[in-house]
């Protein structure tokens, strides 16, 4: 995704035209092509030739964050968008991004859980993880199968990862 301009401070105008006070802001290409799960539910499920196409680029985006040290952390179709070609991906979202390595991490993400439950690895809801990249992977996996059957690996209350939490 292209940077355009990083405004510090002052006021800018939202995409409706309303004034807004800003400490600072990120100027962002404009892309037209939708989020991939906008597209999902337009198109219906896609062929193996059309989700290993999306699904490869995915994974090189991911990849590259892994080799600079980063981790996504909330990989789902809703933060990947198509480009305006419709033939090319961008990976968005990245406020809950972290290093890779937990003693990276800032103190405050340490112990949070972050993330939507159906892209949501196991290790997640473990204390003792250590390697953030582990989630990258396990969400790849099921938006792979998303893609495939516009279904999820795990969306019942029932699951057993979720026993933990208050989740409906």
């Amino acid at each position: 995704m292209q940077l355009i301009e990083i405004v510090e401070g002052g006021d800018i105008e939202t995409i409706d035209g309303e004034p807004m006070k800003t400490d600072s802001a990120l100027v962002l290409e404009c892309i037209r092509g939708g989020e991939l799960y906008y597209n999902m539910r337009k198109y219906g499920k896609f062929s193996a030739k059309v989700a290993f196409h999306f699904f490869s680029q995915v994974v090189d985006a991911i990849y590259h964050m892994h080799k600079v040290g980063y981790c996504h952390r909330d990989l789902k179709p809703w933060n990947i968008m198509l480009a305006d070609d419709l033939c090319s991906i961008k990976v968005i979202d990245f406020s809950y991004s972290s290093p890779l390595k937990i003693e990276n991490c800032p103190q405050f993400l340490r112990g949070y859980l972050s993330g939507t439950k159906q892209f949501m690895a196991p290790e997640q809801f473990e204390s003792a993880m250590d390697d953030f990249s582990k989630l990258d992977v396990w969400a790849c996996g099921v938006l792979l199968l998303n893609m495939l059957t516009l279904e999820f690996a795990f969306d019942s209350p029932n699951d057993p990862r979720f026993k933990s939490l208050d989740v409906e």
